[in-house]
C-alpha cells in the first residue's frame, strides 16, 4: 500500500494510494473499509446507548450537513452515484 506523495519545498502531503503495489491487497483493503464503516457506527451507538436518530443529528451538527448522516457519505457519493476515476 503506497499512498501517492504530493510535496514540494519543506511540506510533505500524501493523497490516496497509487496504482503500486499489489492489486488484490488494495481491492481488500477497500472492501475491508467498507464492511468496518457500518460496524463502527453500530459500535459507537451502543457505547452511547443512542438511537440511530441522535446518532445522526451528532453527525450532522459536525459536518454541517443536512444531507448527510455520521459517518455516512452524502448522496455524491451514494449507491446511484460514481467516484470519480484519479
Amino acid at each position: 500500500m503506497i499512498p501517492r506523495e504530493y510535496s514540494s519545498g519543506g511540506r510533505r502531503r500524501l493523497g490516496g494510494l497509487s496504482k503500486q503495489g499489489n492489486p488484490l491487497l488494495r481491492f481488500l483493503w477497500g472492501e475491508a473499509g467498507a464492511h468496518a464503516a457500518p460496524g463502527i457506527r453500530l459500535w459507537i451507538m451502543l457505547r452511547d446507548q443512542i438511537e440511530y436518530n441522535e446518532f445522526c443529528r451528532r453527525g450532522q451538527k459536525q459536518q454541517k450537513s443536512s444531507d448527510a448522516c455520521a459517518g455516512m457519505p452524502a448522496t455524491r457519493y451514494g449507491a446511484n452515484s460514481h467516484r470519480p476515476v484519479d
